[in-house]
């Protein structure tokens, strides 16, 4: 799940069922801040926590469940036609992909590396 985020960090190309991911997990973090704003806004005039309407809380949950699922489901229709995200310096999107020391996967080849200068002789 953590490799989806790593990868829309870094602007990779992501399938169209990781895009409806990330969708899922946006709406459901929104609906879990709103729900629990609800939560803690009466005890904010009424510290008695009876105040809490929390049928109201678990419709407003229930109902951030369903959005997220619909959001998610129509991400996943849309993202079938979404263009690949051109690649810096000209590179393909369909370029062979190599392995990053980091775990993340990119096209291009591996930057040459030079060796370390030799200190200077005294």
């Amino acid at each position: 799940m953590f490799g989806i985020f790593a990868k829309a960090g870094a602007y990779a190309n992501l399938s169209p069922a990781a895009r409806a991911t990330l969708r899922y997990v946006e709406v459901q973090a929104l609906g879990i801040a709103l729900s629990g704003l609800q939560a803690v806004t009466p005890l904010l005039s009424n510290p008695d926590p009876a105040a809490i309407p929390w049928a109201s809380v678990a419709h407003t949950f229930v109902t951030t469940v369903v959005l997220s699922l619909a959001a998610a489901g129509a991400k996943y229709y849309k993202a079938q036609g979404d263009p690949p995200i051109p690649l810096a310096g000209g590179r393909q999107p369909d370029a062979p992909l190599r392995n990053d020391s980091e775990g993340l996967r990119s096209a291009g080849p591996t930057p040459a590396v030079a060796p370390p200068a030799a200190p200077p002789v005294a």
